[in-house]
């Protein structure tokens, strides 16, 4: 919480305005990777982020290629919850380049549940299965199965 209140800028980029001009990358410059991530956890707990805002977050602050994988995984998972398509294929590049299963369980779970990229990620799975670690790859079937 105290990473949220050192953040002056949280409330603004977390509004719910449909004015998205004003964003830019100078909001997050002064941010540790830290407190990026507590940003995107903010948002995650809204119950949607329209994909608008999303289309303006990505090209001000362009998450979607950040180095940090707890920063992409989150801005991934954002996407993909709202159904955004421009996520879809950074997401299953992360999935292919990221083995851990912090990461590509629930990423692969949300995509199962979006009906729009439910099969790229079928597909990616089943083509890249052997990439991850048994224990990983049976949950994620098992999370198939389920979805």
């Amino acid at each position: 919480l105290s990473l949220y209140l050192s953040c002056s800028c949280f409330p603004f980029l977390l509004q719910a305005s449909n004015d998205f001009s004003s964003f830019s990358k100078s909001d997050l410059a002064s941010f540790t990777s830290n407190q990026i991530v507590e940003f995107l956890d903010q948002l995650l707990l809204q119950e949607s982020v329209p994909c608008q805002k999303l289309e303006a977050l990505q090209k001000a602050y362009d998450l979607a290629t950040s180095g940090n994988a707890e920063i992409r995984f989150r801005w991934l998972q954002l996407g993909v919850r709202a159904a955004w398509e421009p996520s879809y294929a950074p997401s299953i590049a992360f999935l292919l380049d990221q083995g851990r299963m912090k990461f590509v369980r629930p990423l692969y779970r949300s995509m199962f549940k979006q009906p729009a990229c439910r099969q790229r990620a079928v597909k990616a799975f089943e083509e890249n299965r052997n990439f991850y670690h048994p224990i990983a790859s049976n949950m994620i079937v098992k999370d198939l199965q389920d979805a």
